[in-house]
């Protein structure tokens, strides 16, 4: 298939991309990232970035294979593909070569990602009852406690405000996440907390003494409440929180911002507690990767461990 020049008056556009705000903060960065490393690999390889045509593409992929995670190689590819339609380009990554690059690299490489371990109720109690009770410590509690409850994704735990918050009569709330992935709109999604969370989370609002706006902040050496935390804390927190609870090193390293996600959906299948609704609770669109968070519970639940039960083989 012959490569085709981009327009003359589309090249430096096509150079440095500004991915719209149809898609998430997160989404955007992601896409970004990736924009910059595919030229960055086209100019230092001598592919002219002019000339984005699929066996570049398909080169790319090829290039990284080996280098890159196959789900980071995905979502590269998503990202070129994103520059170009949102120009109202041809897509180059529809083309058979870069289909048959990307098979070449999952035969190979495989196409399973990497899941975050679960933060499961149980884990939870743990890591809560080991944290500290100082001013950071209360705020690392209500931070774990509200994230399974509201089954958030990192970004969304982070923009939470404390305005957004109905309180019950029985002691728990409501609180609305006012934008999400999925709710890009900002038509806004309601989630529970239940009464022992919201009693942590009133540990934390009262001891930094937070009447509006985000609920988690930072807090400096000197014990000062500064402004919101960054995203990427979250992860770094969990595992800190894992390590003092006594986890081993290979569960702490596979937490990341998700895993109170990851817990509370197989919380919520272990309950039995039917697909639809863990959906609507944890805003996923599709049952795929809900089904990736709860298959190894599947799995023993399935009719090979009802069988070994049945035989005392457990």
């Amino acid at each position: 298939m012959a490569t085709m020049a981009a327009p003359a008056e589309q090249q430096p556009k096509l150079l440095s991309v500004d991915f719209d705000d149809g898609y998430s903060n997160a989404t955007r960065k992601g896409y970004a990232c990736d924009w910059k490393r595919f030229i960055t690999w086209c100019l230092e390889s001598g592919h002219q970035p002019y000339l984005i045509g699929p066996e570049t593409v398909a080169a790319f992929v090829d290039a990284h294979a080996d280098i890159l995670r196959p789900a980071t190689v995905s979502r590269a590819i998503a990202a070129i593909g994103v520059a170009h339609r949102d120009r109202n380009m041809a897509d180059p990554t529809k083309a058979r070569v870069v289909r048959v690059a990307m098979k070449r690299m999952w035969r190979v490489r495989g196409r399973r990602q990497r899941q975050a371990s679960p933060i499961n109720f149980a884990m939870r109690g743990k890591m809560l009852a080991a944290a500290r009770d100082d001013l950071l410590g209360k705020r690392d509690k209500a931070m774990l406690a509200v994230a399974y409850d509201v089954g958030c994704r990192r970004s969304e735990l982070m923009a939470l405000r404390i305005q957004d918050m109905e309180r019950e009569d029985d002691g728990s709330a409501t609180i609305l996440l006012a934008k999400s992935k999925v709710d890009q709109e900002g038509r806004g999604l309601i989630r529970y907390l239940a009464r022992d969370t919201l009693a942590v989370l009133d540990r934390w609002l009262a001891a930094a003494k937070i009447v509006d706006g985000v609920l988690f902040r930072s807090v400096n050496v000197h014990g000062q409440v500064r402004g919101p935390l960054p995203v990427d804390e979250v992860a770094r927190i969990f595992k800190k929180m894992a390590e003092d609870a006594g986890y081993s090193a290979d569960v702490v390293k596979n937490i990341s911002g998700h895993s109170t996600r990851v817990g509370m959906a197989q919380d919520m299948a272990a309950a039995g507690i039917d697909i639809a609704s863990i959906m609507n609770a944890g805003g996923w669109r599709t049952p795929n990767m809900l089904a990736r968070y709860i298959e190894r519970l599947s799995a023993r639940q399935s009719a090979a461990a009802r069988l070994a039960a049945f035989q005392n083989r457990t």
